[in-house]
């Protein structure tokens, strides 16, 4: 059964503390941090302002969204299902395959296809704007919610790099981290039954959701797990009637195409447009391709990575740890587990920098250098794409996030025992 939070020691980053130097320093840091980040969303937010997003005659700005918003408009036609086709995402965006710099691929199941379809009906503009200003309220909200009394953690998690790439790519990141944020915080105050339906809705990235069994499993939560398996099912069950089942078939045939795809990228002339895609990703297949190594003993070796991640969060899950630390060990541990990740999914690195600050990793040196690790994790292929026109992100981030949950888990460890 889950350890009782009862006895959970106070949080380390509340106002009582914001007197020792360390504390001045992590606010004053805080503070910049949120002045930085609201200077960046002001200068991309004046571009698409100038820009009108692209926004002739329907053309929408090549990123993530994109595909969501010609999604949209296609299930509004009755032809949610021709999503898949990359030729009619680009039909729906207005665009042809000679003005569209990148091809991108609707890869999705149903459910997020069912949540996104409203916005179809409004122009890309505003539906930008509604589907960016939603994900930062609900990250917001879910951070308060967290740390009611950690002003500096929550203004750091927020006003984090990882945020604005999520923002920018008009990624889903910032809305699922939302929702695993709440999960996590009502399966530790014991509401298991709110906390598997949201798990459920995270199968809108089912790729990122691979651990949570494990973690629930492991620390005896058989009443969320039983929870999440009924949401997960009627999810599936509201989709059909809606879609049908051929949905569900071209989605797992269009993953299958898309495997195929990162496969022969590198060596195949016609793909072109894709023989990069794994130079923005974060996961150790990436890593592996990136530097010679075949798609076969790249797979051998992101399922050994699997296996160590998920090991590491059952060996924690299991034991009478604080949650925080938990949560932490499962946000990088999903990251790690999965071959395909990108750099807006650091989001949930941010995420447990967050939580080991609240759960007074702070105080000590290793502490504050794994917060600072997570926290900067985009940062050098940022500066990197500024200077020289390029990602690096492949080549240090896999690596980087191996070592950070080495460290959570010893940390973790050493808790447990004392």
């Amino acid at each position: 059964m889950p350890v009782s939070t009862a006895a959970r020691p106070p949080d380390d980053l509340s106002a009582r503390e914001f007197g020792d130097r360390t504390g001045q320093m992590l606010h004053l840091g805080a503070l910049l941090s949120a002045a930085l980040f609201l200077g960046l969303i002001v200068f991309f937010g004046a571009i698409a302002v100038s820009l009108n997003l692209a926004e002739r005659e329907g053309a929408a700005i090549r990123n993530d969204f994109a595909v969501f918003w010609a999604a949209a408009r296609l299930a509004l036609d009755g032809s949610a299902i021709a999503a898949f086709d990359w030729r009619a995402i680009l039909a729906a965006e207005s665009l042809t395959h000679e003005n569209g710099d990148y091809i991108y691929y609707w890869l999705y199941p149903p459910s997020l296809h069912i949540i996104i379809t409203p916005l179809g009906a409004i122009g890309y503009t505003p539906a930008f704007l509604l589907f960016t200003l939603a994900g930062m309220l609900l990250y917001s909200r879910a951070l308060i919610v967290w740390g009611r009394e950690n002003e500096a953690a929550r203004t750091l998690a927020f006003a984090s790099p990882a945020v604005a790439a999520a923002i920018f790519f008009g990624n889903l990141a910032l809305l699922w981290v939302a929702v695993l944020l709440f999960a996590l915080r009502d399966l530790r105050d014991g509401r298991e039954l709110r906390a598997g339906l949201l798990i459920g809705l995270l199968t809108v990235k089912p790729q990122l959701g691979i651990l949570i069994p494990v973690a629930l499993l492991a620390g005896g939560y058989s009443h969320a797990f039983r929870s999440a398996t009924i949401s997960v099912a009627a999810i599936v069950g509201v989709t059909i009637p809606v879609f049908g089942i051929g949905y569900w078939v071209e989605f797992a045939r269009a993953m299958a195409q898309m495997t195929e795809i990162i496969a022969n990228a590198k060596s195949t002339p016609a793909l072109f447009h894709m023989s990069t895609i794994t130079r923005t990703m974060i996961t150790w297949y990436a890593f592996a391709r990136e530097n010679g190594v075949g798609h076969h003993a790249a797979l051998v070796l992101q399922l050994t990575v699997f296996l160590a991640a998920a090991a590491s969060v059952w060996a924690v899950w299991s034991r009478p740890v604080r949650f925080e630390f938990k949560a932490a060990v499962l946000s990088v541990a999903t990251l790690l587990c999965t071959p395909y990740a990108f750099l807006y999914e650091l989001v949930l690195a941010v995420a447990a920098a967050f939580f080991l600050a609240i759960a007074g990793a702070w105080h000590s040196r290793e502490g504050r250098l794994l917060v600072a690790v997570l926290w900067l994790l985009p940062v050098p292929n940022v500066v990197y794409r500024v200077l020289f026109v390029g990602d690096i992100v492949v080549q240090y981030a896999a690596p980087a996030l191996t070592l950070a949950l080495a460290a959570i888990v010893a940390m973790a460890m050493r808790r447990a025992s004392t």
